[in-house]
């Protein structure tokens, strides 16, 4: 297993940094013979960033798992200039109507529950589940 005596890695906190460090060129073979030994090397310093690197415990970039997945969800989000629109025929700075619910505590936890564990957002649960009632209790 190649360790961070083998390679300084200054900043980097990603496979891609690591292997670039090593002789690659990011992700991928890149054309590359993958038995070769620099292959090998990416592959091994890819492998040690991703799951063995020490990572400092004040920082607040180097993240694994559940957390590195929540903060690569929040900046594809950020990085689409906005929240989409939820109605497909808005026009564009239209915005949608909004309406406000009081919940008891209890179902507020529930919700919240709920939604995280789809990783989704209470008012996306909340949507569906107006969309479903209305759909349920309309006459055909």
């Amino acid at each position: 297993m190649v360790g961070p005596t083998r390679f300084r890695l200054a900043g980097c906190s990603t496979a891609s940094a690591a292997a670039r460090r090593v002789g690659g060129r990011g992700t991928g073979t890149g054309g590359r013979d993958p038995s070769s030994s620099t292959e090998k090397d990416y592959q091994q310093a890819a492998e040690w960033a991703e799951h063995d690197m020490p990572l400092r415990p004040t920082s607040t970039t180097a993240l694994r798992g559940e957390g590195a997945a929540a903060f690569g969800r929040d900046l594809l989000e950020r990085a689409t200039g906005g929240r989409p629109s939820i109605d497909p025929k808005a026009r564009p700075g239209e915005h949608s109507p909004v309406r406000q619910v009081r919940l008891p505590g209890e179902v507020n936890e529930q919700l919240a529950a709920l939604a995280h564990a789809g990783h989704r957002r209470p008012s996306d649960v909340i949507r569906a589940a107006v969309t479903d009632y209305i759909a349920d209790h309309t006459a055909s």
